[in-house]
């Protein structure tokens, strides 16, 4: 466009195998997965202004995936047995930790325990999303419009 100015697009398409150990912890027995494939689209404009001291841009991004696997996983309890297990290993548990001010391992269990109450979180909303999104599409009169208000 400009010397300053730049516009760029892109495209590419992807494909990715699942992973052999993926299948092995979290397939089920199941094995007979397909790969991800997918387009992306990338569009954008840079600009170096004022003399080269202001540098900014704006991108656009679209990606379209296909046949993407969902493993079902168990990480928040995970992350809840790490804390306990330090706990149980070093006698050094949460409250300890905060009171003495040893905030390396107060640190760590914290925010272990936060991710582990939002993936529980995560995990519960999308369940009722899906369970609501199952219960429309057996409705035989459910639209896409009916369904994203309902999951929404």
């Amino acid at each position: 466009m400009t010397d300053n100015v730049n516009a760029f697009a892109t495209y590419s398409r992807s494909f990715e195998p699942v992973s052999a150990s993926w299948v092995a912890r979290y397939g089920r027995g199941k094995t007979d997965y397909k790969p991800i494939e997918g387009d992306n689209y990338v569009l954008g404009i840079k600009a170096d202004l004022f003399d080269n001291r202001l540098a900014g841009g704006i991108t656009l991004f679209q990606q379209k995936r296909i046949n993407s696997t969902r493993f079902d996983r168990d990480d928040e309890n995970r992350a809840v047995a790490a804390v306990g297990l330090n706990w149980m290993t070093t006698r050094d548990n949460l409250f300890r930790t905060i009171g003495t001010g040893y905030w390396p391992v107060a640190g760590v269990d914290l925010s272990l325990l936060v991710s582990a109450a939002l993936a529980a979180k995560v995990a519960v909303i999308l369940r009722r999303k899906q369970s609501v999104r199952q219960f429309a599409m057996a409705d035989k009169s459910a639209t896409p419009e009916r369904l994203d208000v309902a999951s929404g």
